[in-house]
Protein backbone atom coordinates (compact mmCIF):
# COMPACT_ATOMS: atom_id res chain seq x y z
CA UNK A 1 0.00 0.00 0.00
CA UNK A 2 1.46 3.31 -1.26
CA UNK A 3 1.74 6.13 1.59
CA UNK A 4 -1.30 7.94 -0.55
CA UNK A 5 -3.68 5.04 -0.22
CA UNK A 6 -2.63 5.03 3.41
CA UNK A 7 -3.90 8.62 3.93
CA UNK A 8 -6.65 8.00 1.81
CA UNK A 9 -7.45 5.21 4.07
CA UNK A 10 -6.76 7.15 7.02
CA UNK A 11 -8.65 9.81 6.52
CA UNK A 12 -11.91 7.55 5.21
CA UNK A 13 -11.80 6.14 8.34
CA UNK A 14 -11.10 8.91 10.82
CA UNK A 15 -14.42 10.28 9.19
CA UNK A 16 -16.74 7.68 8.87
CA UNK A 17 -16.27 6.34 12.44
CA UNK A 18 -16.71 9.79 14.53
CA UNK A 19 -19.44 10.33 12.45
CA UNK A 20 -20.50 6.56 13.66
CA UNK A 21 -19.74 6.87 16.88
CA UNK A 22 -21.89 10.64 17.19
CA UNK A 23 -24.78 8.68 15.75
CA UNK A 24 -25.22 6.10 18.17
CA UNK A 25 -24.53 8.10 21.11
CA UNK A 26 -27.50 10.85 20.06
CA UNK A 27 -29.94 8.30 20.39
CA UNK A 28 -28.82 4.75 19.86
CA UNK A 29 -27.71 3.97 23.24
CA UNK A 30 -30.87 4.11 25.82
CA UNK A 31 -31.96 2.93 29.36
CA UNK A 32 -34.98 2.02 30.81
CA UNK A 33 -35.11 5.79 31.69
CA UNK A 34 -35.62 6.57 28.37
CA UNK A 35 -38.72 4.72 27.60
CA UNK A 36 -41.76 6.80 26.86
CA UNK A 37 -45.73 6.66 25.73
CA UNK A 38 -44.66 8.06 22.23
CA UNK A 39 -45.35 5.54 18.98
CA UNK A 40 -41.64 4.60 18.92
CA UNK A 41 -41.90 3.13 22.22
CA UNK A 42 -45.63 2.01 21.75
CA UNK A 43 -45.28 0.54 18.87
CA UNK A 44 -42.10 0.40 17.11
CA UNK A 45 -39.93 -0.68 19.82
CA UNK A 46 -42.62 -2.70 21.69
CA UNK A 47 -43.42 -5.16 18.85
CA UNK A 48 -39.89 -6.51 18.54
CA UNK A 49 -38.92 -6.38 22.30
CA UNK A 50 -41.83 -8.96 23.15
CA UNK A 51 -40.86 -11.40 20.82
CA UNK A 52 -37.19 -11.11 22.62
CA UNK A 53 -38.59 -11.03 25.96
CA UNK A 54 -40.61 -14.13 25.75
CA UNK A 55 -37.44 -16.17 24.32
CA UNK A 56 -35.77 -15.15 27.27
CA UNK A 57 -38.21 -16.35 29.61
CA UNK A 58 -38.07 -19.54 27.92
CA UNK A 59 -40.76 -19.24 25.44
CA UNK A 60 -39.99 -20.48 21.39
CA UNK A 61 -41.13 -18.53 18.03
CA UNK A 62 -42.97 -20.36 16.09
CA UNK A 63 -44.38 -22.32 18.90
CA UNK A 64 -46.30 -19.75 21.83
CA UNK A 65 -46.28 -16.82 19.36
CA UNK A 66 -45.74 -16.02 16.05
CA UNK A 67 -42.71 -14.33 13.97
CA UNK A 68 -43.31 -11.16 11.94
CA UNK A 69 -39.40 -10.85 11.69
CA UNK A 70 -38.12 -14.10 11.29
CA UNK A 71 -36.55 -16.19 13.52
CA UNK A 72 -34.55 -13.07 14.80
CA UNK A 73 -35.84 -12.83 18.30
CA UNK A 74 -34.85 -16.72 18.64
CA UNK A 75 -31.06 -15.43 18.41
CA UNK A 76 -31.11 -12.40 20.28
CA UNK A 77 -33.46 -13.81 22.86
CA UNK A 78 -31.16 -16.73 23.01
CA UNK A 79 -27.78 -14.82 23.28
CA UNK A 80 -29.45 -12.15 25.67
CA UNK A 81 -30.14 -15.18 28.12
CA UNK A 82 -26.29 -15.20 28.78
CA UNK A 83 -25.70 -12.39 30.33
CA UNK A 84 -28.11 -10.18 33.12
CA UNK A 85 -30.85 -8.63 31.14
CA UNK A 86 -31.62 -4.98 30.89
CA UNK A 87 -32.79 -2.60 28.46
CA UNK A 88 -29.62 -1.03 28.87
CA UNK A 89 -27.93 -4.47 27.65
CA UNK A 90 -30.84 -4.60 25.20
CA UNK A 91 -29.76 -1.53 23.23
CA UNK A 92 -25.98 -1.84 24.19
CA UNK A 93 -26.32 -5.53 22.02
CA UNK A 94 -27.83 -3.55 19.12
CA UNK A 95 -25.38 -0.86 19.11
CA UNK A 96 -22.60 -3.42 18.68
CA UNK A 97 -24.76 -4.94 15.94
CA UNK A 98 -24.42 -1.65 14.32
CA UNK A 99 -21.15 -0.92 14.43
CA UNK A 100 -19.77 -4.41 12.96
CA UNK A 101 -23.19 -3.57 10.12
CA UNK A 102 -21.82 -0.21 9.18
CA UNK A 103 -18.17 -1.63 9.60
CA UNK A 104 -18.16 -4.33 7.27
CA UNK A 105 -20.00 -2.02 4.54
CA UNK A 106 -17.05 0.41 4.93
CA UNK A 107 -14.65 -1.81 4.98
CA UNK A 108 -15.53 -3.42 1.41
CA UNK A 109 -16.65 -0.33 -0.33
CA UNK A 110 -12.31 1.09 0.92
CA UNK A 111 -11.12 -1.86 -0.43
CA UNK A 112 -12.70 -1.48 -4.11
CA UNK A 113 -12.14 2.25 -4.24
CA UNK A 114 -9.03 4.33 -4.62
CA UNK A 115 -10.06 8.07 -5.46
CA UNK A 116 -9.25 9.32 -1.91
CA UNK A 117 -12.10 12.04 -2.38
CA UNK A 118 -14.73 9.64 -2.27
CA UNK A 119 -14.24 7.88 0.71
CA UNK A 120 -15.03 10.44 3.61
CA UNK A 121 -18.04 10.95 0.91
CA UNK A 122 -19.48 8.12 1.06
CA UNK A 123 -18.77 7.14 4.71
CA UNK A 124 -21.33 10.29 5.39
CA UNK A 125 -23.26 9.18 3.37
CA UNK A 126 -23.64 5.87 4.31
CA UNK A 127 -24.33 7.38 8.33
CA UNK A 128 -26.79 9.82 6.81
CA UNK A 129 -29.28 7.11 5.04
CA UNK A 130 -28.86 4.47 7.69
CA UNK A 131 -30.24 4.07 11.18
CA UNK A 132 -32.95 7.02 11.22
CA UNK A 133 -30.53 9.62 10.81
CA UNK A 134 -33.09 11.48 8.09
CA UNK A 135 -35.88 11.19 10.69
CA UNK A 136 -34.18 12.14 13.57
CA UNK A 137 -32.86 15.48 11.56
CA UNK A 138 -36.45 16.01 10.76
CA UNK A 139 -37.85 15.65 14.49
CA UNK A 140 -39.58 12.04 13.55
CA UNK A 141 -38.45 10.55 16.87
CA UNK A 142 -38.64 6.61 15.18
CA UNK A 143 -35.53 5.82 17.24
CA UNK A 144 -35.86 1.74 16.54
CA UNK A 145 -37.60 1.07 13.24
CA UNK A 146 -37.40 -2.85 13.24
CA UNK A 147 -35.35 -2.47 10.09
CA UNK A 148 -32.31 -1.12 11.92
CA UNK A 149 -29.92 -3.33 12.33
CA UNK A 150 -33.07 -5.98 12.73
CA UNK A 151 -33.05 -6.29 8.14
CA UNK A 152 -29.51 -4.45 7.82
CA UNK A 153 -27.03 -6.67 9.51
CA UNK A 154 -26.94 -9.65 7.31
CA UNK A 155 -26.60 -7.74 3.73
CA UNK A 156 -23.90 -5.76 5.53
CA UNK A 157 -22.14 -8.48 6.21
CA UNK A 158 -22.62 -10.37 3.07
CA UNK A 159 -21.05 -7.38 1.41
CA UNK A 160 -18.01 -7.72 3.51
CA UNK A 161 -17.48 -11.67 3.10
CA UNK A 162 -18.46 -11.46 -1.16
CA UNK A 163 -15.79 -8.60 -1.10
CA UNK A 164 -13.49 -11.37 0.32
CA UNK A 165 -14.44 -13.98 -2.19
CA UNK A 166 -13.87 -12.03 -4.86
CA UNK A 167 -10.36 -11.29 -3.61
CA UNK A 168 -9.97 -15.04 -2.60
CA UNK A 169 -12.66 -16.99 -4.93
CA UNK A 170 -11.99 -20.37 -2.94
CA UNK A 171 -14.69 -22.66 -1.74
CA UNK A 172 -14.00 -21.10 2.04
CA UNK A 173 -14.84 -17.73 1.10
CA UNK A 174 -18.24 -19.16 -0.80
CA UNK A 175 -19.30 -20.51 2.43
CA UNK A 176 -18.86 -18.07 4.22
CA UNK A 177 -21.22 -15.79 1.91
CA UNK A 178 -23.38 -19.11 2.26
CA UNK A 179 -23.23 -19.35 5.52
CA UNK A 180 -24.63 -15.87 6.06
CA UNK A 181 -26.85 -16.06 3.36
CA UNK A 182 -28.50 -18.91 5.43
CA UNK A 183 -28.68 -17.38 8.98
CA UNK A 184 -29.51 -14.22 7.15
CA UNK A 185 -33.22 -15.76 5.92
CA UNK A 186 -33.89 -17.77 8.87
CA UNK A 187 -33.11 -14.66 10.97
CA UNK A 188 -35.57 -12.56 8.94
CA UNK A 189 -36.56 -13.91 5.22
CA UNK A 190 -36.90 -10.88 3.63
CA UNK A 191 -33.67 -9.30 3.89
CA UNK A 192 -31.87 -12.58 4.04
CA UNK A 193 -33.41 -14.47 1.15
CA UNK A 194 -32.02 -11.75 -1.57
CA UNK A 195 -28.22 -12.79 -0.07
CA UNK A 196 -29.12 -16.19 -0.85
CA UNK A 197 -30.57 -15.25 -4.90
CA UNK A 198 -28.11 -12.80 -5.55
CA UNK A 199 -24.93 -15.28 -4.41
CA UNK A 200 -26.48 -18.14 -6.44
CA UNK A 201 -26.98 -15.50 -9.22
CA UNK A 202 -23.54 -14.76 -9.30
CA UNK A 203 -22.47 -17.87 -9.44
CA UNK A 204 -25.11 -19.42 -12.21
CA UNK A 205 -24.05 -16.21 -14.28
CA UNK A 206 -20.64 -16.42 -14.47
CA UNK A 207 -20.58 -20.34 -15.04
CA UNK A 208 -22.56 -19.44 -18.01
CA UNK A 209 -20.69 -16.67 -19.58
CA UNK A 210 -17.61 -19.88 -18.91
CA UNK A 211 -19.41 -22.41 -20.87
CA UNK A 212 -17.72 -21.37 -24.33
CA UNK A 213 -13.89 -21.36 -22.97
CA UNK A 214 -12.11 -24.63 -23.08
CA UNK A 215 -8.87 -23.75 -21.66
CA UNK A 216 -7.67 -25.21 -18.52
CA UNK A 217 -8.11 -22.21 -16.35
CA UNK A 218 -12.11 -21.65 -17.53
CA UNK A 219 -12.19 -25.50 -16.93
CA UNK A 220 -11.20 -25.54 -13.36
CA UNK A 221 -13.68 -21.91 -12.72
CA UNK A 222 -16.49 -23.84 -14.34
CA UNK A 223 -15.91 -26.60 -11.77
CA UNK A 224 -14.83 -24.00 -8.72
CA UNK A 225 -18.18 -22.18 -9.45
CA UNK A 226 -20.49 -25.45 -9.71
CA UNK A 227 -18.75 -26.57 -6.01
CA UNK A 228 -19.57 -23.18 -4.85
CA UNK A 229 -23.16 -23.54 -6.46
CA UNK A 230 -23.68 -26.83 -4.56
CA UNK A 231 -22.40 -26.22 -1.46
CA UNK A 232 -24.33 -22.81 -1.40
CA UNK A 233 -27.45 -25.15 -1.62
CA UNK A 234 -26.37 -28.13 1.03
CA UNK A 235 -24.87 -25.06 3.20
CA UNK A 236 -28.62 -23.54 2.67
CA UNK A 237 -31.12 -26.52 3.22
CA UNK A 238 -28.73 -27.37 5.99
CA UNK A 239 -28.84 -24.56 8.11
CA UNK A 240 -32.33 -24.32 7.79
CA UNK A 241 -33.34 -27.52 8.00
CA UNK A 242 -31.13 -27.50 11.66
CA UNK A 243 -33.21 -24.79 13.01
CA UNK A 244 -35.97 -26.78 12.18
CA UNK A 245 -35.43 -29.86 14.04
CA UNK A 246 -33.81 -27.67 17.30
CA UNK A 247 -37.20 -25.29 16.55
CA UNK A 248 -39.36 -28.86 17.30
CA UNK A 249 -36.51 -30.12 20.21
CA UNK A 250 -37.06 -27.27 21.94
CA UNK A 251 -41.24 -26.77 21.26
CA UNK A 252 -43.71 -28.79 23.86
CA UNK A 253 -45.94 -28.85 20.64
CA UNK A 254 -45.28 -29.03 16.89
CA UNK A 255 -44.41 -25.41 15.55
CA UNK A 256 -47.11 -23.34 13.50
CA UNK A 257 -44.66 -23.37 9.89
CA UNK A 258 -47.02 -21.37 8.31
CA UNK A 259 -46.49 -18.40 11.11
CA UNK A 260 -43.02 -17.86 9.22
CA UNK A 261 -44.99 -15.66 6.20
CA UNK A 262 -48.55 -15.72 7.41
CA UNK A 263 -47.76 -12.35 9.29
CA UNK A 264 -45.93 -10.17 6.13
CA UNK A 265 -49.06 -11.74 4.05
CA UNK A 266 -50.64 -10.17 6.87
CA UNK A 267 -49.47 -7.29 7.20
CA UNK A 268 -49.38 -6.35 3.38
CA UNK A 269 -53.17 -7.88 2.67
CA UNK A 270 -54.20 -5.13 5.70
CA UNK A 271 -52.53 -2.25 3.61
CA UNK A 272 -50.58 -0.85 6.44
CA UNK A 273 -48.77 1.98 5.20
CA UNK A 274 -49.40 1.37 1.53
CA UNK A 275 -48.92 3.50 -1.09
CA UNK A 276 -48.31 2.71 -4.89
CA UNK A 277 -44.86 3.13 -6.80
CA UNK A 278 -44.17 6.07 -8.65
CA UNK A 279 -43.68 5.11 -11.55
CA UNK A 280 -42.50 8.47 -13.64
CA UNK A 281 -38.77 7.70 -14.81
CA UNK A 282 -37.55 10.85 -12.84
CA UNK A 283 -39.15 9.84 -9.89
CA UNK A 284 -35.58 8.66 -7.34
CA UNK A 285 -37.34 5.05 -7.22
CA UNK A 286 -37.09 4.20 -10.86
CA UNK A 287 -33.68 6.12 -10.76
CA UNK A 288 -32.72 3.57 -7.94
CA UNK A 289 -33.88 1.00 -10.05
CA UNK A 290 -32.07 2.07 -13.10
CA UNK A 291 -29.12 2.15 -11.45
CA UNK A 292 -29.50 -1.28 -10.09
CA UNK A 293 -29.79 -2.57 -13.94
CA UNK A 294 -26.83 -0.77 -14.91
CA UNK A 295 -24.80 -2.65 -12.49
CA UNK A 296 -26.12 -6.01 -13.92
CA UNK A 297 -25.67 -4.63 -17.31
CA UNK A 298 -21.93 -3.36 -16.78
CA UNK A 299 -21.23 -6.76 -15.49
CA UNK A 300 -22.78 -9.10 -17.99
CA UNK A 301 -20.72 -6.71 -20.54
CA UNK A 302 -17.22 -7.11 -18.70
CA UNK A 303 -17.99 -11.67 -18.43
CA UNK A 304 -18.76 -11.20 -21.81
CA UNK A 305 -15.50 -10.03 -22.91
CA UNK A 306 -13.82 -11.73 -20.29
CA UNK A 307 -15.20 -14.30 -18.33
CA UNK A 308 -12.89 -15.20 -15.77
CA UNK A 309 -12.76 -11.48 -14.80
CA UNK A 310 -13.81 -10.97 -11.26
CA UNK A 311 -13.64 -7.21 -10.93
CA UNK A 312 -17.35 -6.98 -11.82
CA UNK A 313 -18.60 -9.90 -8.94
CA UNK A 314 -19.24 -7.26 -6.14
CA UNK A 315 -20.93 -4.82 -8.06
CA UNK A 316 -23.45 -7.83 -10.28
CA UNK A 317 -23.70 -9.07 -5.98
CA UNK A 318 -24.88 -5.33 -5.07
CA UNK A 319 -27.17 -4.85 -7.80
CA UNK A 320 -28.83 -8.17 -7.14
CA UNK A 321 -29.02 -7.52 -3.23
CA UNK A 322 -30.22 -4.36 -3.25
CA UNK A 323 -32.94 -5.31 -5.71
CA UNK A 324 -34.22 -7.89 -3.59
CA UNK A 325 -34.40 -5.45 -0.33
CA UNK A 326 -35.90 -2.96 -2.60
CA UNK A 327 -38.54 -5.27 -3.65
CA UNK A 328 -40.12 -5.56 -0.32
CA UNK A 329 -40.66 -1.93 0.16
CA UNK A 330 -41.89 -1.57 -3.35
CA UNK A 331 -45.86 -1.56 -1.98
CA UNK A 332 -45.02 0.90 0.12
CA UNK A 333 -43.35 3.56 -1.31
CA UNK A 334 -42.98 6.64 0.79
CA UNK A 335 -39.75 8.34 0.61
CA UNK A 336 -38.72 7.60 3.76
CA UNK A 337 -38.80 3.90 3.09
CA UNK A 338 -36.72 4.63 -0.43
CA UNK A 339 -34.15 6.00 2.17
CA UNK A 340 -34.58 2.67 4.16
CA UNK A 341 -33.69 0.63 1.11
CA UNK A 342 -31.02 2.93 -0.92
CA UNK A 343 -28.04 2.20 0.80
CA UNK A 344 -27.02 -0.45 -1.91
CA UNK A 345 -27.68 2.03 -4.38
CA UNK A 346 -25.22 4.38 -2.66
CA UNK A 347 -22.27 1.84 -2.57
CA UNK A 348 -23.25 1.16 -6.51
CA UNK A 349 -22.97 4.33 -7.57
CA UNK A 350 -19.57 5.25 -6.00
CA UNK A 351 -17.70 2.10 -6.82
CA UNK A 352 -19.05 2.76 -10.45
CA UNK A 353 -17.97 6.56 -9.94
CA UNK A 354 -14.69 5.37 -8.78
CA UNK A 355 -13.79 2.81 -12.00
CA UNK A 356 -15.18 5.47 -14.32
CA UNK A 357 -12.66 8.29 -13.04
CA UNK A 358 -9.91 5.72 -12.95
CA UNK A 359 -10.61 4.46 -16.36
CA UNK A 360 -10.30 7.83 -17.42
CA UNK A 361 -7.24 8.47 -15.80
CA UNK A 362 -5.31 5.76 -17.81
CA UNK A 363 -6.80 6.52 -21.14
CA UNK A 364 -9.18 3.29 -20.95
CA UNK A 365 -12.50 6.30 -21.03
CA UNK A 366 -12.73 9.29 -22.60
CA UNK A 367 -13.16 12.35 -20.46
CA UNK A 368 -16.98 12.88 -21.24
CA UNK A 369 -17.71 9.53 -19.63
CA UNK A 370 -16.70 11.84 -16.37
CA UNK A 371 -20.37 12.95 -16.39
CA UNK A 372 -21.42 9.69 -14.60
CA UNK A 373 -19.43 9.90 -11.97
CA UNK A 374 -20.21 13.72 -11.68
CA UNK A 375 -23.75 12.79 -10.67
CA UNK A 376 -22.54 10.09 -8.52
CA UNK A 377 -20.41 12.38 -6.38
CA UNK A 378 -23.16 15.36 -6.40
CA UNK A 379 -25.45 12.59 -5.10
CA UNK A 380 -23.16 12.14 -2.39
CA UNK A 381 -22.45 15.60 -1.59
CA UNK A 382 -26.66 15.82 -1.73
CA UNK A 383 -26.76 13.53 1.12
CA UNK A 384 -23.34 14.36 3.09
CA UNK A 385 -23.67 17.55 3.55
CA UNK A 386 -26.86 17.11 5.77
CA UNK A 387 -25.04 15.24 8.36
CA UNK A 388 -22.44 18.09 8.03
CA UNK A 389 -24.86 20.59 8.51
CA UNK A 390 -27.00 19.22 11.24
CA UNK A 391 -23.69 17.90 13.20
CA UNK A 392 -24.75 20.62 16.39
CA UNK A 393 -27.97 18.58 16.30
CA UNK A 394 -26.45 15.26 16.87
CA UNK A 395 -23.93 17.03 19.45
CA UNK A 396 -26.72 18.46 21.53
CA UNK A 397 -28.95 15.35 21.27
CA UNK A 398 -25.57 13.46 22.73
CA UNK A 399 -25.27 16.63 25.52
CA UNK A 400 -29.08 15.81 26.39
CA UNK A 401 -28.84 12.22 26.48
CA UNK A 402 -25.61 12.53 28.99
CA UNK A 403 -27.73 15.09 30.84
CA UNK A 404 -30.67 12.92 31.40
CA UNK A 405 -29.49 9.36 31.85
CA UNK A 406 -31.10 8.78 34.79
CA UNK A 407 -34.30 11.12 34.61
CA UNK A 408 -37.28 9.23 33.72
CA UNK A 409 -38.46 10.27 30.02
CA UNK A 410 -42.38 9.40 30.83
CA UNK A 411 -43.65 9.50 34.65
CA UNK A 412 -46.45 7.44 33.50
CA UNK A 413 -43.81 4.44 32.22
CA UNK A 414 -41.71 4.95 35.49
CA UNK A 415 -44.60 4.79 37.37
CA UNK A 416 -46.13 1.68 35.99
CA UNK A 417 -42.96 -0.20 35.63
CA UNK A 418 -41.97 0.41 38.99
CA UNK A 419 -45.71 -0.99 40.08
CA UNK A 420 -45.50 -4.29 38.11
CA UNK A 421 -41.95 -4.73 39.57
CA UNK A 422 -43.61 -4.04 43.65
CA UNK A 423 -45.78 -6.57 42.84
CA UNK A 424 -43.42 -9.32 40.34
CA UNK A 425 -40.06 -11.03 40.91
CA UNK A 426 -38.38 -11.66 37.74
CA UNK A 427 -39.42 -15.09 35.69
CA UNK A 428 -42.54 -14.97 36.81
CA UNK A 429 -45.26 -15.42 34.68
CA UNK A 430 -47.91 -12.29 34.59
CA UNK A 431 -50.67 -11.18 32.27
CA UNK A 432 -49.93 -7.76 31.32
CA UNK A 433 -53.50 -6.66 29.58
CA UNK A 434 -51.78 -2.92 28.82
CA UNK A 435 -50.30 -0.70 26.30
CA UNK A 436 -46.41 -1.08 26.27
CA UNK A 437 -46.89 -4.74 26.99
CA UNK A 438 -43.18 -5.72 25.64
CA UNK A 439 -41.00 -3.02 27.49
CA UNK A 440 -43.18 -4.12 30.72
CA UNK A 441 -42.45 -7.87 29.53
CA UNK A 442 -39.16 -7.28 28.98
CA UNK A 443 -37.74 -4.35 31.81
CA UNK A 444 -39.43 -6.47 34.69
CA UNK A 445 -38.05 -9.77 33.18
CA UNK A 446 -41.16 -11.69 33.12
CA UNK A 447 -43.01 -14.27 31.06
CA UNK A 448 -46.40 -14.31 29.43
CA UNK A 449 -48.76 -17.49 30.02
CA UNK A 450 -50.88 -16.57 27.39
CA UNK A 451 -49.93 -17.93 23.78
CA UNK A 452 -50.30 -15.78 20.46
CA UNK A 453 -48.63 -12.44 19.06
CA UNK A 454 -48.34 -9.50 21.88
CA UNK A 455 -51.10 -6.41 21.69
CA UNK A 456 -48.71 -4.35 19.30
CA UNK A 457 -48.22 -7.64 16.71
CA UNK A 458 -52.29 -8.47 17.01
CA UNK A 459 -53.77 -8.03 13.85
CA UNK A 460 -56.60 -10.25 13.28
CA UNK A 461 -60.03 -11.05 15.16
CA UNK A 462 -58.54 -14.66 15.06
CA UNK A 463 -56.07 -13.67 17.15
CA UNK A 464 -58.10 -11.41 19.41
CA UNK A 465 -60.17 -14.26 19.72
CA UNK A 466 -57.80 -16.63 20.78
CA UNK A 467 -56.20 -14.21 23.83
CA UNK A 468 -60.01 -14.06 24.93
CA UNK A 469 -60.36 -18.20 24.89
CA UNK A 470 -57.20 -18.21 27.21
CA UNK A 471 -58.21 -15.46 29.26
CA UNK A 472 -61.89 -17.29 30.23
CA UNK A 473 -60.33 -20.81 30.16
CA UNK A 474 -57.72 -20.42 32.53
CA UNK A 475 -56.68 -18.85 35.57
CA UNK A 476 -53.73 -16.53 36.41
CA UNK A 477 -52.15 -15.49 40.16
CA UNK A 478 -50.73 -12.52 38.10
CA UNK A 479 -52.88 -10.20 36.45
CA UNK A 480 -52.15 -6.88 35.20
CA UNK A 481 -54.84 -4.67 33.74
CA UNK A 482 -54.38 -0.87 32.12
CA UNK A 483 -57.22 1.95 31.84
CA UNK A 484 -57.57 5.19 30.77
CA UNK A 485 -56.28 6.34 26.96
CA UNK A 486 -53.02 6.00 27.36
CA UNK A 487 -52.51 2.41 28.91
CA UNK A 488 -55.93 0.90 27.86
CA UNK A 489 -55.49 -1.44 25.46
CA UNK A 490 -57.78 -1.58 22.24
CA UNK A 491 -58.95 -4.58 21.30
CA UNK A 492 -62.68 -3.79 20.93
CA UNK A 493 -63.72 -6.54 23.46
CA UNK A 494 -63.87 -6.10 26.99
CA UNK A 495 -60.28 -7.33 28.34
CA UNK A 496 -61.59 -6.86 31.47
CA UNK A 497 -64.27 -9.65 32.09
CA UNK A 498 -62.70 -12.76 32.45
CA UNK A 499 -61.81 -11.42 35.57
CA UNK A 500 -65.23 -11.04 37.12
CA UNK A 501 -63.92 -13.35 40.29
CA UNK A 502 -60.77 -11.53 40.47
CA UNK A 503 -60.08 -8.51 43.00
CA UNK A 504 -58.17 -5.55 42.32
CA UNK A 505 -55.63 -5.28 45.07
CA UNK A 506 -53.38 -2.28 44.46
CA UNK A 507 -53.60 0.24 41.55
CA UNK A 508 -50.46 2.74 40.57
CA UNK A 509 -50.12 5.91 41.88
CA UNK A 510 -51.53 7.16 38.49
CA UNK A 511 -54.43 5.17 38.59
CA UNK A 512 -53.64 3.65 34.95
CA UNK A 513 -52.82 -0.23 36.05
CA UNK A 514 -54.68 -2.52 38.55
CA UNK A 515 -53.27 -5.72 39.66
CA UNK A 516 -55.92 -8.11 40.14
CA UNK A 517 -55.46 -11.87 42.19
CA UNK A 518 -58.29 -14.58 42.17
CA UNK A 519 -60.58 -13.89 45.06
CA UNK A 520 -60.04 -16.46 48.10
CA UNK A 521 -62.40 -18.98 47.71
CA UNK A 522 -63.61 -20.11 51.46
CA UNK A 523 -64.40 -23.59 52.14
CA UNK A 524 -68.02 -24.35 53.32
CA UNK A 525 -65.83 -26.32 56.44
CA UNK A 526 -64.51 -22.82 57.25
CA UNK A 527 -67.54 -20.57 57.12
CA UNK A 528 -68.31 -22.43 60.34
Amino acid sequence: MTTQHRLASVLGWGIFLPAMILQITAWRLFNEASMGETSPWSTSMDAFIYSISQVIFGKTVLVNFPAQYGLSAEFIGGLLRLFPFSMLTFSFVFCVMQVISMAAVFYAFAKEVRVWALRPLFGLSLVLVTFSSVLMINGVDEYYLQYWPLRFIWPALSIFALQAYKSTPDLRHAAAVSVIAAIGTIWNIESGLPIAIGFAALLATKWAYNLGSRDARSVALRRHLLRALLQHVILFVGFAAATAVYISAKAEHPPHWGWLVEYQKLFYGLGVAMLPMPLTITTPWMSVLALYLLGLLLAASAWRRTPRTRGYDLIFFIAMLGWGLFTYYQGRSHILNLINVCWPAILLATILADRAIRFVRTRRLSRPYLILPTIAIASLCYTALPFVQNLGLFWQDTLKVIDTWDQAASPLVSDELAFIRRHTVPGEACVLLTRRQGLYYAAAGLGNPIDGPGYSEMLTIKDRDALMAQLNTRRFDCVFIGTGKDSEQYLDTDVSAPFRDYEAVATNAKGTLHFLKPKKVIAPEDRL
